[in-house]
């Protein structure tokens, strides 16, 4: 069972939070910048490619958890930056992350450049504000090298709040996202396979078509339901693979309990479609 309060690491790597390169000293910048620099490989299997749009003050955060990366695979980190008007790209750059611009907006052509940019076998994809633990990259790809009948994988998903604080609300809205995630895993795992954290061979991407330019919303399901006709779907379940992100945007409805029924309207109304498999896109 996922334990979902956050580890010490993931409370460390909050270090950074709200922080831009100007906040950060000379040698916290340069000590990244170093890290970093001995993960990226020149012939790397597993792409971790990341998306952004004006994250500036979140991305240096993200950045430092990945900074520690522990991997038996050589790996790349890149960005894609969609057309961001802070100083987005020249934070990527300071702390020696693989830049690439994506000046045609929208999230499904991004994580498309993403997918096309990428070097290795394997793509990562994932968000610019968003804490990783060191386990994640070999967490999401060890299945598919285990088995050949995998095509994607995609990890669990919990919060941090920017106070520490882990209220009684918070623990019941995260049981009840799980088994929701478990209830759609049994027969429509894409319906639950996020771009924060999921993964896939390059070859097999292309093949159905990449991302769906047409899909403002769902792009990464839409995806993840055209390579579940070529294999598996598997989903992560070690806390090894869990990734962290902020509450800042789900408070945006309103709090955590106004959140909570928002979307318990929302996975009540198809339940019991989540019991079959679905046929069409």
């Amino acid at each position: 069972m996922p334990r979902y309060r956050p580890t010490a690491y993931i409370r460390s790597r909050q270090r950074f939070q709200g922080k831009t390169i100007d906040d950060l000293k000379p040698e916290e910048l340069s000590a990244l910048r170093q890290r970093i620099d001995k993960l990226q490989s020149q012939q790397p299997l597993v792409s971790i490619a990341l998306i952004a749009k004006n994250e500036e003050d979140g991305i240096i955060s993200t950045f430092d958890s990945l900074s520690e990366t522990k991997s038996k695979y050589p790996i790349e980190i890149l960005v894609i930056d969609n057309n961001s008007s802070d100083r987005t790209p020249e934070t990527i750059k300071a702390c020696g992350v693989r830049y690439v611009p994506q000046p045609t907006p929208g999230i499904p052509e991004t994580r498309q450049m993403a997918v096309e940019a990428a070097r290795g076998k394997y793509v990562i994809s994932g968000d610019a504000d968003t804490l990783y633990q060191p386990s994640w990259v070999d967490a999401l790809i060890d299945p598919m090298e285990k088995d050949k009948g995998i095509v994607c994988t995609y990890t669990l998903h919990a919060f941090f709040t920017e106070d520490g604080k882990y209220p009684f609300g918070l623990i019941l809205y995260q049981w009840t996202k799980y088994f929701s995630v478990l209830l759609k895993n049994m027969q429509r795992p894409h319906l639950v396979c996020g771009g924060a954290s999921m993964a896939f061979r390059k070859e097999e991407a292309l093949k159905v078509g990449g991302y769906d330019l047409t899909k403002r919303r769902g792009s990464d399901g839409t995806m993840a339901f055209d390579l579940s006709q070529l294999g598996r779907i598997h989903l992560v379940r070690s806390s090894k693979g869990m990734i962290w992100t902020s509450m800042r945007r789900t408070m945006m409805d309103g709090g955590l309990w106004s959140a909570f029924w928002i979307r318990f309207r929302q996975n009540m109304k198809p339940f019991f479609e989540y019991f079959t498999p679905q046929k069409e896109k």
